[in-house]
């Protein structure tokens, strides 16, 4: 039996997006006679409620290394790998794992990864790392466009999320509710209260900020809900989709979908196009704008006034189905390229 130690440490952190890429991957390793090992620097236990079939370990250079030399495969599964700007924590990750890999000669494979921001892709560490690696399956094109020039290994594939999406029916968008998602990575909103108070312009019947990220980060969901002026807050209702020992199933059965989205998260994003919201994203990083290109969603600038923002609105649509449903299959595909080079 093959053993995968997945090298991605940010599993459990709070992000639900990022639950969304590993329960896809279990879904579609359904079957398959796999140990899965990975260690992350949060508390253990939900995740081994969560996914008791994945072996959890806390994040010591012990364990990693451990991990590492007992695996057979090491995967650096969803997220963006690409990505300095903001801090160098996943490049200082990657740069260890890449070493404890050369050390004790084991095979690395990316899937389902993208960028955060393009100087990333000159820089030299994740170049090294990304070289070594047997393949990379990228998670949308702009990546893939990205990386083709100096990796002959990558290969363009799609969110892994978009696999679960199709075997979970999201609820479908609530005629009138107006639903939000902003993250602007430890930065504020310029404007953002005008800009909220503006789409009352929509006339909605109901107002969920709704938050990916269950930590209060600053720049996070509930740390600008709470920064909003009090008249303003009491319109919205503050909507914490996951709690930790909830399973994915459950969370995707109550997700707020609603008739209109504005997102400055991926995967909510994503998930808004599955479940027919209208949706407008704010081009806050490369991985927004990657995802408003593949869901045919109507992308600002998040300098936009309120004036813009507005008729991005009234342009909105919801993503065509049978193009959501494409990504699910390239995802699948990639999948089972990943499994036929590993022999699983």
């Amino acid at each position: 039996m093959k053993s995968i130690h997945i090298g991605h440490h940010f599993f459990g952190s709070g992000n639900v997006g990022d639950d969304f890429v590993l329960s896809a991957l279990l879904l579609a390793l359904k079957g398959k006679h796999v140990n899965i090992t990975c260690c992350v620097p949060f508390d253990v236990e939900p995740l081994r409620s969560r996914y008791p079939t994945i072996k959890w370990f806390s994040y010591t250079l012990e364990n990693r290394e451990t991990a590492i030399r007992e695996c057979d495969i090491w995967l650096g599964l969803g997220g963006s790998p690409f990505q300095c700007e903001v801090s160098d924590w996943f490049v200082s990750h990657l740069k260890e794992e890449a070493s404890f890999c050369r050390k004790f000669k084991k095979s690395m494979f990316f899937l389902g990864i993208g960028g955060q921001d393009t100087l990333a892709y000159e820089n030299a560490d994740l170049i090294k790392i990304m070289s070594q690696s047997e393949s990379i399956w990228t998670r949308d094109e702009l990546t893939y466009l990205a990386l083709k020039k100096s990796h002959s290994s990558v290969r363009h594939g799609s969110d892994l999320s978009h696999i679960l999406f199709d075997a979970h029916t999201l609820p479908q968008a609530a005629s009138g509710r107006l639903t939000t998602a902003l993250n602007f990575d430890y930065k504020t909103w310029n404007n953002m209260s005008d800009n909220i108070q503006a789409l009352e312009a929509l006339k909605p019947k109901e107002r969920i900020w709704m938050a990916q990220e269950s930590r209060e980060i600053p720049g996070a969901e509930k740390s600008l809900f709470n920064i909003l002026p009090e008249k303003l807050k009491l319109l919205w209702t503050l909507n914490q989709n996951a709690s930790p020992f909830e399973s994915v199933k459950d969370i995707i059965s109550k997700w707020p979908s609603g008739e209109w989205l504005l997102s400055s998260r991926y995967h909510t994003t994503l998930a808004s196009a599955w479940s027919g919201s209208k949706t407008v994203v704010l081009e806050t990083n490369v991985k927004l704008k990657s995802a408003a290109i593949d869901c045919g969603f109507e992308l600002v600038k998040v300098n936009a006034n309120s004036n813009d923002l507005l008729k991005a609105f009234y342009r909105a649509q919801p993503a065509d189905i049978k193009r959501m449903k494409n990504h699910a299959t390239t995802a699948k595909n990639c999948v089972k390229e990943f499994c036929s080079l590993v022999n699983i």
